[in-house]
């Protein structure tokens, strides 16, 4: 049996069980993409794709949470998109290097309000995603993205429309169509990254996924074996490194994806690639008490980063966010980082540190993966006194040694604006057979 069949299969059956710490990871990664949602209602990319959708808005059934006018189904997918990814404070995975829950909730909230679908089958539909996204990483390499290709757009489309197919109980049939269909949405460049389309990408593999989904629920139909064929979806978006999807699994393999390969939670909001030098920097912050003394700085680092974080002195928060010296800077200087951090014009020590450190990346062998500790960011810092600090991160809050907490994690939903009363209800077992809509909004 083909993958296709063997995935769609399983995925379309009527209920899928979901264990404890299954449902632990759904849940969180559900509140953690509403906070995300939340945090970027006031950015500059959310507010334009606002205004596109009120100019393109014809129906306007849909609510928007974090605020605003109903939308249709199309402008709300897209627009949930945008906001989740705004300020990159969004979930990632490793062996795809996608935003997997980022497109895939914001299309679920969103298409939950044209039926009464649960928190329980919302996280269902996720979970089924979930594992798509990862299958499809697994087959194209970490390659993919080193190419140039932005995977929460990519492989997060396909894997939004498998998991809205599954909310809305397609069959297999209906299903193969629908993640092949979304084949056709599947875009975005990594040279887009410090604009405002990396968040619009999110945006369009939320309102893609829904669109591929409703076209096949409605009889539209693709070539199911678009996966492995010749000139293919793995032929033409992998590499020499990448392989078949593999149909070679028992179909109770399936659903742990999840487990084996988890999704990363952000503490901090810049891509996760400056991730480490953050931790670096709160840690030379105590060591380091007079910063002026600082003579210059070195950041050692894989080189397949640098060509996502890219930009040496940054002209806006969004490149700021993409900038491994501005985020060491700043958390070296202010001994933290938040949601202010990346407000550059406040930070002007931040900018004068920046000219001091200088960027270094190191090769990788060609089956790197991504995040490994065995290739970590290496902080050296000389001081006017020809003393040296040596830091050397491979770990970091929210990664796989040390993820975040619920406590973290409610923390979060409540800094970006959250309700209490929201995430008690999501939080309490006794609702997760309640109607979304009736939690969120």
């Amino acid at each position: 049996m083909s993958f296709h069949k063997k995935f769609c299969n399983w995925a379309s059956q009527k209920k899928i069980n979901i264990n404890k710490v299954t449902y632990k990871r759904a849940e969180n990664a559900f509140i953690d993409t509403l906070a995300c949602i939340l945090s970027g209602v006031k950015e500059k990319q959310s507010k334009v794709a606002l205004k596109y959708c009120l100019e393109n808005n014809n129906s306007k059934n849909i609510k928007i949470f974090g605020g605003g006018k109903k939308l249709s189904i199309s402008a709300a997918c897209f627009l949930h998109g945008v906001r989740s990814a705004s300020i990159d404070f969004d979930d990632y995975e490793y062996v795809a290097g996608s935003h997997p829950s980022a497109p895939i909730f914001s299309a679920l909230i969103s298409i939950a309000q044209m039926k009464n679908i649960s928190i329980e089958e919302i996280y269902q539909g996720w979970l089924v995603g979930y594992e798509l996204i990862i299958k499809l990483g697994q087959a194209l390499s970490y390659d993919h993205y080193y190419k140039g290709w932005h995977s929460a757009n990519t492989i997060g489309v396909i894997g939004t429309a498998a998991a809205v197919s599954k909310v809305l109980k397609l069959n297999a049939d209906q299903m193969a169509n629908a993640i092949s269909i979304a084949t056709s949405f599947s875009s975005g460049l990594k040279q887009q990254f410090g604009t405002d389309i990396k968040a619009f990408h999110v945006g369009f593999a939320s309102q893609a996924g829904v669109q591929s989904a409703l076209l096949a629920k409605n009889g539209g139909t693709a070539n199911q074996d678009i996966w492995n064929i010749e000139r293919g979806f793995i032929e033409l978006y992998g590499s020499k490194f990448s392989k078949k999807l593999n149909n070679n699994f028992k179909r109770s393999d399936l659903g742990n994806a999840i487990i084996k390969f988890p999704n990363f939670i952000k503490f901090w909001p810049v891509c996760s690639y400056s991730q480490r030098v953050i931790q670096g920097g709160l840690i030379l912050n105590k060591k380091i008490f007079i910063k002026k003394n600082i003579k210059s700085i070195t950041i050692e680092f894989p080189e397949p980063w640098f060509r996502v974080s890219k930009f040496h002195i940054p002209k806006n928060s969004t490149e700021a966010r993409f900038s491994l010296s501005y985020c060491l800077a700043t958390a070296l200087i202010n001994g933290k980082f938040d949601l202010s951090s990346l407000n550059i014009s406040k930070n002007k020590k931040s900018l004068n540190m920046v000219k001091k450190i200088k960027l270094l990346t190191y090769k990788v062998p060609n089956n790197f993966e991504d995040y490994d500790p065995k290739y970590p960011d290496i902080i050296k810092v000389i001081m006017n006194d020809g003393s040296i600090l040596i830091e050397k991160i491979s770990h970091i809050k929210g990664g796989k040694n040390n993820p975040l907490k619920d406590e973290d994690i409610d923390n979060k939903f409540l800094m970006c604006g959250g309700k209490k009363n929201i995430l008690n209800k999501i939080r309490n077992q006794k609702y997760k057979k309640k109607n979304l809509k009736e939690i969120i909004f």
